[in-house]
């Protein structure tokens, strides 16, 4: 087994989550034999229908069939919400869940879930093992087989441990008894490499990941087991560097209430086993999470957060500055820049650092008459805006190209310039690549040509980032691309 970060750091709770459902990976297949027979074909159609589960279907082929292992597992591009996994609810959850996050995608008759968002519950500081479980077991077998599985040790060593049989005496057998909990009781190491149960397929991983669902009502986690020891590592992983990144709490939601975390596939090539139980190689689609937040950019803002907060005004360092360069901060709640600047706060998913101290400096003629223009016109917040993401917070201090460019922009515009620099903000508060908005809307929506269009401009670009930036990044060059 491949080496990963979950197989060895993650340890085992006993933290219990009240699970109101389950989201699948993967579903079934209905076998040859079992297709060729009508009445197994009927009893199938009802699962795929949802109103039964296929582990009911399975007891009722072999009832009327007497056909065993009708179904095997595969492998989906889309993750399934079965009615019966939903344990408040019931179909009506699982028709909710693909009325909000459903899509149709290319041969699609109907939605299906293929990315959606995810909530996690808020736990203890740096304890991301109640949320992301995993370990080895054994699975599968008769009433004989022994359970081995995984256990990891307060040291952080993982070995195999095992529930004792029950032994019946003649006092058990004649009287009622309550009957004492049995404790694990320790095989040795768990070496997978040396592992017979493992060598042979019947030791396997599986990984769970606990969350909400937004949307969704009712006070139960929802529940998605994966097999991927890798997936599983990426995940935790992933969780992990948010979670330390912001002071030990997951961001699950940006500044204006946008989800942080969604969970969608991704196809790599994995080991599977076939129908007959063969095992093969070939391309999967797993589970992996997606951010709507980028870490960098939400590590440099803590670091000016710890570097640039004295405790009194004295102790600040002689030269720096606080500011806080808007294009750093993915948000659709940016700060606006007054002339009282030193009171202004930068929202990010982790808290607030202060935005800066100065003030525009209104003894060059030029300026303050660009200032004058933006003011009287109504556009001021979004030329300062503007003006911070393309020179920095320090743009005022040397504000000849601003207003250069300003001047520019006001003979080809003429009162279409605030629009225009309304714009060029939104671009700047999803920090989208500059050049790729603009080739998307000239060749997309038209050319700019006397401003006219750049109300449609922002309208599109709105709607293009209605579900995070990276999202809009996406749909933007693929249409370029197309």
């Amino acid at each position: 087994m491949a080496n990963s970060f979950l197989a060895e750091r993650v340890a085992s709770r006993d933290t219990q989550f009240s699970v109101g459902g389950k989201i699948r990976v993967g579903t079934k297949a209905i076998s040859k034999r079992a297709a060729e027979n009508p009445k197994a074909a009927a009893i199938y159609q009802k699962a795929v229908e949802g109103l039964l589960s296929f582990r009911e279907a399975e007891k009722e082929i072999y009832k009327a069939c007497e056909i065993s292992n009708p179904f095997f597992p595969r492998n989906t591009q889309e993750f399934h919400a079965h009615p019966w996994d939903m344990a408040t609810g019931g179909m009506a959850t699982s028709r909710r869940i693909l009325e909000l996050y459903g899509e149709v995608k290319g041969n699609d008759r109907s939605p299906k879930l293929y990315r959606f968002p995810v909530v996690f519950p808020d736990v203890q500081d740096y304890d991301l093992d109640t949320l992301v479980g995993g370990g080895l077991a054994v699975q599968g077998g008769g009433a004989e087989t022994r359970r081995y599985r995984s256990r990891y040790n307060p040291d952080g060593s993982r070995v195999c441990v095992y529930l004792p049989e029950v032994v019946r005496t003649e006092q058990t057998k004649r009287k009622v008894v309550q009957h004492v909990q049995r404790k694990p009781v320790v095989r040795g190491a768990c070496v997978p490499e040396e592992c017979e149960e493992y060598s042979f397929g019947m030791c396997k991983f599986s990984g769970t990941l606990r969350f909400y669902i937004p949307g969704i009502a009712g006070a139960g986690v929802f529940e998605l087991h994966t097999g991927s020891t890798e997936a599983a590592s990426q995940i935790y992983l992933r969780l992990s560097q948010a979670m330390n990144t912001c002071k030990g709490r997951l961001p699950n939601f940006t500044p204006d209430g946008r989800p942080v975390f969604w969970l969608s596939k991704a196809r790599v090539s994995r080991t599977y086993f076939d129908e007959t139980g063969k095992a093969k190689i070939g391309e999967q689609w797993v589970p992996q999470l997606d951010m709507e937040i980028e870490l960098p950019k939400v590590m440099w803002l803590k670091q000016q957060e710890s570097m640039l907060l004295p405790t009194t005004v004295d102790e600040r360092p002689s030269g720096t500055s606080p500011a806080v360069p808007l294009t750093w901060v993915e948000s659709s709640n940016q700060p606006q820049l007054t002339d009282d600047a030193a009171t202004q706060r930068v929202q990010t998913p982790c808290g607030t650092v202060p935005n800066g101290e100065a003030a525009l400096d209104s003894s060059r003629a030029p300026a303050q008459s660009m200032i004058e223009h933006a003011r009287e016109g109504g556009y001021f917040d979004d030329l300062s805006l503007w003006a911070q993401a393309r020179f920095g917070a320090e743009w005022m201090k040397e504000p000849a190209e601003v207003v250069a460019l300003w001047q520019g922009m006001v003979q080809r515009l003429g009162s279409n310039v605030g629009k225009w620099l309304s714009f060029q903000a939104e671009i700047a508060k999803f920090n989208l690549s500059h050049d790729l908005v603009l080739t998307y809307m000239k060749t997309v929506v038209g050319p700019v040509k006397d401003g006219s269009i750049i109300p449609k401009y922002i309208q599109t670009l709105k709607e293009l980032c209605a579900d995070g930036a990276s999202v809009a990044t996406e749909l933007m060059q693929a249409e370029l691309d197309d």
